[in-house]
């Protein structure tokens, strides 16, 4: 399985590309592998979401460029994990290229007002210009999002787009009741929350006793390792795993 994006018939950013061509390199051996397409993923650890968040929390007044307006079809990390899940249990989809997406399709002004309806928050003022780029847009979000730069950078420079999936297929294939906007939206919230309160947990178990808490804390989720909160703390984790096989032999 490879998770990629959303790839729209214009694209030409090294980011979009970039994806494009990954998913073309693992189908081009000999083990089948099915790529799934997401646009926005509305969930805990997704950039996209992340800055979303982060700029309703902390401008009240945003000027923006005109990808403002630009369409989307959100999912809901759930339904994405969902699909990811079952899709290698469908032979028919082995080798296939699949886009998927929520129920909803809207522009990133409509997910940002409605994210902070639900944060309770009032809703910023927006005010799209022809003046301001992508580019220009990426430097500033550093000083009100936790996501590092250059991963804002890379999302900035592809919202000239519209992203709109074709999921039928998917839906065909896999069927499942998928969640709209606001509803994604309110379990990304509650799940930030779990994770925040864990981790807050497990720290103040480490200062009543480091030792013990070496030896209990059970290793990092991924929520824990991708999760970075508005309040700009993240918490980083890796993993690798050594081979001395060549990426042919991995891979073929």
């Amino acid at each position: 399985m490879y998770l990629g994006g959303l790839l729209p018939p214009d694209a030409d950013s090294e980011h979009l590309l970039s994806r494009r061509d990954t998913g073309e390199r693992l189908r081009s051996h000999a083990v089948p592998v099915t790529e799934i397409r997401a646009g926005i993923i509305v969930g805990p650890g997704s950039a996209a979401f992340e800055v979303m968040r982060d700029l309703v929390l902390h401008l009240p007044v945003m000027v923006t460029p005109r990808w403002v307006r630009a369409k989307s079809t959100p999912i809901a990390l759930d339904n994405l994990i969902h699909y990811l899940v079952e899709a290698p249990g469908a032979p028919e989809m082995a080798g296939g290229v699949y886009d998927a997406a929520g129920p909803e399709t809207l522009t990133y002004e409509a997910m940002m007002r409605g994210i902070c309806r639900i944060l309770g928050h009032r809703e910023p003022w927006i005010l799209p210009v022809p003046v301001l780029t992508p580019e220009l847009s990426a430097y500033w979000l550093k000083f009100v999002t936790a996501v590092p730069a250059n991963i804002a950078r890379a999302l900035i420079g592809g919202l000239k787009h519209d992203f709109i999936a074709d999921a039928e297929p998917i839906r065909a294939l896999i069927p499942q009741n998928l969640l709209g906007f606001d509803e994604s939206v309110r379990a990304a919230l509650e799940a930030e929350a779990r994770t925040e309160r864990r981790i807050e947990g497990l720290g103040s178990h480490r200062r009543t006793s480091d030792r013990v808490a070496r030896r209990r804390s059970p290793p990092d989720s991924a929520a824990d390792s991708a999760s970075r909160f508005s309040s700009g703390r993240r918490f980083p984790s890796s993993r690798r795993v050594p081979s001395t096989s060549s990426p042919s032999r991995a891979w073929g």
